[in-house]
C-alpha cells in the first residue's frame, strides 16, 4: 500500500509539473510557427521532450491571404500595417485618415475589383 502512495506522490510532484512546463514551451513554439497551441500543449504535456523536439522541428505555416480579403484592407501610410478600409484612425499608430481619403480608397478598390472580374477566365458549362 505504501508503494502505491509513493508512486502517486512521485507522479503528482514530478510528472504533472514537468508536463506543464514542457507543454507550455511546446505550445509557445508551435503557436509562433502558426500551429494550434492547445494541440501542441497536449503533445508537450504527455510526451515531454518528444513533443518539444517535434514542435521545434515544425516548419513555418504560410498564411494564405485571399484576394477578397485584401479588398477590405488598406495600408496605413505611417506604420505600414494593414487595417480595415473604412477605418478613420489606424489602431496601431493612431494615424488619422480624412473621410475623403477613405472614400477615394473604397472607390479605387471597387474599380480594381471590377477590373479583375473583367479578366477572370470564364467557366464553361
Amino acid at each position: 500500500m505504501e508503494s502505491i502512495m509513493v508512486s502517486i506522490l512521485v507522479y503528482i510532484l514530478l510528472y504533472i509539473p514537468f508536463g506543464l512546463i514542457t507543454g507550455l514551451f511546446t505550445s509557445n513554439i508551435a503557436e509562433k510557427k502558426g500551429y494550434s497551441a492547445g494541440t501542441w500543449f497536449c503533445a508537450g504535456f504527455f510526451f515531454h521532450f518528444i513533443g518539444l523536439v517535434a514542435s521545434a522541428g515544425l516548419p513555418l505555416k504560410e498564411q494564405v491571404i485571399d484576394i477578397d480579403t485584401l479588398d477590405i484592407l488598406k495600408e496605413c501610410p505611417d506604420c505600414k500595417e494593414m487595417i480595415k478600409i473604412k477605418a478613420l484612425v489606424c489602431k496601431y499608430c493612431g494615424y488619422k485618415f480624412t473621410q475623403e481619403e477613405v472614400d477615394k480608397l473604397i472607390q479605387e478598390k471597387e474599380l480594381a475589383k471590377n477590373y479583375r472580374k473583367d479578366f477572370e477566365p470564364k467557366k464553361e458549362s
